[in-house]
């Protein structure tokens, strides 16, 4: 269940008001830093479940260790060679940048830059006051780690564990509904649809991986049996492979189902469904009952568990009334290694639920056979190319442009630049009016309404409303920037009122928000202006990104060798899908009349598929390969996988339309199957046996469908025409 609207508003307010307040009475002068900690922290947590915001805490602590021990080793290194340390650093800086979007540490290496780039400036570049900013900024890090921390653990705590558990639940109801629909369509038309089974959501496999390790941190039974857990992640991975299998198995049955075959097929999706049905119940039981006991949950389990057929018997039964060969055989194999799965991952549950060890341990993935393995991202360097460029114009601008605040210009431009930099798609001109509007705010309760606060709590009460307001009305996850920069400035505005000895000049309050609006002004130039960062932009660079991945994928199959020592991969071809169809859902659409809406989205459903049949083909090609089951198959493989790299190195916008030479494996697999069926003497039936010809056969169906899907993409795609529009967009600020 989501939390009320008023929760989190009220969890980062106390968490703020706290911070200073306790920073002010150990006697500390620089309050906001720990105030800054807790907005960060609190802008970063993606949902707000406790483990997320441990994990959030950890790794800001863990960014502020390496910012000092950066900002040490640039001081010791090259404290007297100002170009050398500039070099440096800006090298560093990019190298966070680029690392900082990865969805496990990104936050440290964000955190690494803001701490280092401050305790550099305010050092002034001597070990006496670089230790002591660096002292004071540890432990003010520290109190609002755990100010956020304590309250987000003890006020409406929500469970790691039980968002896992959810996501979970969610999706084996959306299977069971999917089972159900399955059912029905062999009990009216004797045919399975393979919609049904087609592009199993790639993405509720990222979101498993990623609640799993927020729940390792926040929940100490997650943590615990985190070896059965990541055993539960690696079936469901697997069932995702065997969904594909079942798809290509479909593919080749032409003719809808006789009775028998009917029958077979109901009684094994019936017993899925079940074990889907009983994995439900578990949830359910355990959300209703967080901390049942051993022998309370088993009870639970004997009553309300429905009967299944133990899978050698129903396997046994099936093969006693057919032979389990040819299409049918393959689609009905495939489902009842999805029906032994989904056991599998039940059985694992079951002991995750009552701390039971692993039943199986879990098998090490096989590591690559390079000593050093780099996976470039295209967006992550096109954004370390950008920091690189915003910090060196605002250091020229501060060198040379003479500018009251000094070296403060960089520090700001740094910041926000990186906070840019890793948010998608922000609109030059919604943040540059958000900021004058926050600091017109903040500068107006400055000068009118802290000067009368002389208590403690009154200046706590200020923060407290303030900050709730922000986040209870803005909290919406599109208006992140304006929780971000409406905590900061007024933080930043009203910094001096949180000293031990407070004062009030507006001189300071305007001159932070003059260096800001120059900083954003550069940034916001840079980020649209180079390798735009706008969607229209990111959309296409996606779409390329992905022909690109799927070609490098492809020549690594039919590459037979790879480096010893260094192996140089792309990201996988779904995330550059997921990266644009996210950067289709901002574009404005209205804007562009040539190009049709719909035909997008027609477009990324189908580069999702292809992704989909990829893995199965290429999970197929590998098992088929590792038997050897013909080399002259082998080579025609090889060369359709030629031919499909050999068009994927062009443009997916063009007008012409590519050539898919499918008819030698077409051929084949005709007559494979007719020879098979026919049970006819030829040189074939002497070289195959019976089940190597239905293997050959599915392996050639699974390449075919994979050829298929990308081909699919080449006649819905774009023509010139149309994708120009979405190049000519200027942004202005």
């Amino acid at each position: 269940m989501r939390p009320k609207r008023w929760v989190l508003p009220l969890k980062v307010a106390a968490a703020l008001a706290l911070s200073i307040v306790v920073s002010l009475v150990l006697g500390w002068d620089k309050a906001y830093w720990a105030a800054f900690a807790v907005i960060i922290m609190a802008a970063n947590v993606p949902n707000e479940t406790t483990g997320y915001s441990l994990k959030i805490g950890r790794l800001r602590l863990i960014g502020t260790f390496a910012g000092i021990i950066i900002t040490f080793l640039l001081v010791g290194l090259f404290g007297q060679q100002a170009l050398a340390f500039l070099t440096v650093y800006s090298i560093i800086i990019a190298t966070c940048v680029y690392q900082q979007t990865n969805t496990r540490h990104g936050y440290a290496w964000r955190m690494a830059i803001i701490v280092s780039s401050i305790i550099i400036d305010m050092g002034n570049m001597t070990t006496g006051q670089l230790f002591a900013i660096s002292a004071n900024r540890l432990q003010e890090t520290i109190l609002g780690v755990l100010c956020f921390s304590l309250i987000s653990s003890i006020f409406s705590p929500v469970s790691s564990r039980v968002a896992l558990i959810n996501i979970l639940k969610d999706n084996a109801k959306n299977k069971i509904d999917e089972i159900e629909e399955a059912i029905n369509s062999l009990n009216t038309s004797n045919t399975l649809n393979k919609k049904n089974f087609d592009g199993e959501n790639l993405e509720y496999l990222a979101r498993i991986d990623d609640a799993l390790q927020a729940a390792k941190l926040g929940s100490y039974q997650v943590s615990r049996d985190f070896a059965t857990w990541e055993n539960i992640r690696d079936l469901q991975n697997k069932w995702s492979l065997i969904n594909g299998h079942v798809y290509e198995a479909l593919s080749l049955l032409e003719t809808p189902f006789n009775q028998e075959q009917k029958q077979d097929l109901i009684l094994i999706l019936t017993q899925l469904k079940n074990r889907y049905t009983n994995t439900v119940n578990l949830f359910e039981y355990v959300l209703e009952n967080p901390q049942p006991s051993k022998h309370d949950l088993l009870y639970h389990i004997n009553n309300t568990r429905l009967q299944l057929t133990h899978n050698s018997t129903l396997k046994s039964l099936l093969e006693g009334q057919h032979s389990l060969r040819g299409p049918l055989g393959m689609l009905r194999e495939n489902l009842l290694k999805m029906d032994m799965v989904q056991e599998e991952i039940y059985q694992h549950l079951v002991q995750a639920m009552i701390s039971d060890k692993p039943l199986h341990p879990r098998k090490k993935k096989p590591t690559e056979s390079a000593i050093l393995t780099i996976t470039l991202k295209s967006e992550c360097l096109i954004n370390a190319l950008k920091i690189f460029i915003i910090f060196w114009i605002s250091v020229a601008l501060w060198v040379y442009v003479p500018m009251q605040g000094g070296a403060m210009f960089v520090v700001l431009t740094l910041i926000y630049g990186s906070v840019a930099l890793s948010l998608p798609f922000v609109s030059p001109r919604y943040t540059l009016n958000r900021l004058l509007f926050w600091s017109i705010s903040a500068l107006s309760q400055y000068t009118l309404i802290l000067p009368h606060l002389s208590q403690l709590w009154q200046i706590g009460v200020f923060y407290f409303i303030n900050v709730f307001i922000i986040w209870f009305y803005f909290n919406r996850p599109i208006q992140i920037m304006d929780r971000l920069l409406g905590c900061q400035i007024l933080i930043l505005i009203t910094s001096s009122a949180t000293t031990q000895i407070p004062n009030y000049s507006i001189n300071n309050g305007l001159l932070t928000v003059a260096l800001i609006s120059m900083g954003l002004i550069i940034i916001l130039w840079v980020y649209n202006g180079i390798y735009s960062s706008q969607p229209e932009f990111v959309f296409l660079r996606q779409l390329n990104q992905f022909r690109i991945s799927l070609y490098l994928r492809i020549k690594k199959i039919l590459k037979k060798k790879s480096s010893k020592i260094i192996s140089i991969q792309v990201l996988q071809p779904v995330q550059a899908v997921s990266l644009a169809e996210m950067a289709s859902s901002k574009i404005n659409w209205s804007n562009y009349s040539k190009v049709d809406k719909q035909q997008v989205t027609t477009l990324l459903n189908l580069t999702y598929r292809a992704c989909f049949h990829y893995r199965s083909f290429e999970d197929k090609y590998n098992n088929w390969t590792d038997k050897n089951y013909s080399e002259g198959i082998n080579r025609l493989i090889i060369q359709s996988l030629i031919e499909l790299a050999k068009n994927l190195r062009s443009s997916n916008i063009h007008e012409k339309q590519k050539e898919y030479n499918t008819s030698t494996l077409c051929s084949l697999k005709e007559k494979l199957l007719t020879h098979k069926n026919n049970k006819c003497h030829s040189i074939i039936t002497t070289v195959f046996t019976e089940d190597e010809i239905d293997i050959n056969c599915d392996l050639i169906t699974s390449l075919l469908i994979f050829i298929q899907s990308v081909k699919d993409i080449d006649i819905i795609k774009f023509s010139k025409s149309q994708i120009s529009q979405l190049k000519s967009t200027p942004f202005s600020l």
